[in-house]
């Protein structure tokens, strides 16, 4: 999609930001349902202030890497929009993303395929989203005994609703939904 083309409204970041929202909220009770541990960290707030903010936050990540859509002016109008709806929610996006930056960079095999190297990477920004997710929900860093959990948490937001919300946006944008 040309991004020349795409003018991005108001209405654009009301509906990106809601659909991160209703993915985030709705996935509580079945996340402690599947990891019961997470039922004694944050509250029912929380988990929907730092799952919303992860689901932003990976959306654009899927954005960025996918499209040439995501202006400057329509990250503008999403943290605007989203801190409308949650207090500070667009600094969270941006501490989110300087969290993931302070990763270590992927390392490959020679000769590791593409598709094999693109694995690694989403493999490990999913568990920087989950480990961001976790470390602010216990309100400390995530031990070794959590990876289950932070993987877990790294594939529900960025995997699943993070490329969901991101596919959603650009599938509208193009007339397909």
């Amino acid at each position: 999609m040309d991004s020349d083309k795409f003018k991005p409204s108001q209405k654009d970041a009301e509906r990106f930001v809601g659909l991160a929202i209703l993915f985030a909220t709705g996935s509580y009770e079945p996340s402690v349902k599947l990891h019961s541990s997470l039922a004694s960290v944050g509250t029912t707030k929380e988990w929907d202030y730092f799952c919303t903010v992860a689901v932003i936050g990976s959306a654009i990540m899927h954005l960025n890497a996918n499209t040439d859509i995501l202006t400057d002016h329509f990250q503008v109008l999403i943290g605007e929009e989203l801190n409308s709806r949650l207090p500070r929610g667009w600094d969270a996006v941006e501490d989110l993303m300087n969290f993931i930056g302070r990763g270590e960079t992927p390392k490959y095999s020679e000769g590791q395929s593409a598709k094999s190297k693109l694995h690694i990477i989403n493999e490990q920004l999913g568990c920087g989203v989950g480990g961001w997710i976790l470390w602010n929900l216990q309100k400390k860093a995530p031990e070794e005994t959590d990876i289950e959990t932070v993987s877990y948490l790294g594939r529900l937001c960025y995997e699943k609703f993070g490329a969901e919300v991101a596919s959603t946006f650009v599938q509208g944008q193009l007339g397909l939904n």
